[in-house]
């Protein structure tokens, strides 16, 4: 793939991650995005056979960017720990806010096999970062020794997945992303240690 091929293949996967999340799945139409983008739909066609391979490389696409963020920060060894473990929280959090509960539930309906392959991708970066997080925040004597930070890292990825579910979020007053902040804050002020917490 030319440079020209792969800057319009990335054109076209923002394009539809946007609309797919703004405008739901089966809302879009290809006709629909291939003008939203400014394109033939001969071209997109060209770089995705199927409006359902469009989606899955859509969120494949932005789930790679959120772990290429979280690699970056990690490496950066000049915040402190909770600094990062707040970096980390906002990464998340800014990906959240893309999401809309009527796109996620259209998306579980429609093309469940992909629904299910973001939330595993999801709470797999979720806990190669954030478990790497955790155990530095033990030896910089941040975090509690006593935790096991697998296991805190299980509750936050359990907590996130029942309560952020498009069925808990139609009858709650929260959004996914003040569910995850909520849990993220309870792990985290949970697992200080005393002399931090004063």
């Amino acid at each position: 793939m030319n440079s020209r091929e792969q800057k319009q293949r990335e054109k076209i996967l923002n394009g539809a991650q946007e609309m797919f999340m703004t405008r739901g799945f089966t809302n879009t139409s290809t006709a629909q995005l291939a003008k939203h983008i400014g394109m033939s739909k001969t071209t997109l066609y060209k770089h995705f056979p199927t409006k359902e391979a469009l989606l899955e490389d859509a969120l494949s696409y932005t789930l790679d960017d959120i772990e290429k963020q979280l690699s970056q920060m990690l490496e950066d060894s000049k915040p402190p720990i909770l600094d990062k473990i707040h970096n980390f929280m906002q990464v998340i959090v800014t990906h959240v806010q893309q999401l809309k509960l009527d796109s996620i539930s259209d998306i579980k309906h429609h093309a469940p096999h992909i629904y299910s392959m973001v939330t595993n991708r999801q709470d797999q970066i979720i806990d190669k970062y954030a478990l790497k997080l955790f155990n530095d925040a033990v030896e910089h004597g941040v975090f509690r020794k006593d935790l096991d930070q697998q296991i805190a890292i299980d509750m936050i990825i359990q907590s996130v997945k029942v309560l952020g579910s498009p069925e808990y979020l139609q009858h709650s007053p929260h959004t996914f992303e003040s569910i995850f902040q909520h849990v993220f804050k309870l792990v985290i002020e949970g697992n200080l240690n005393k002399e931090i917490k004063e």
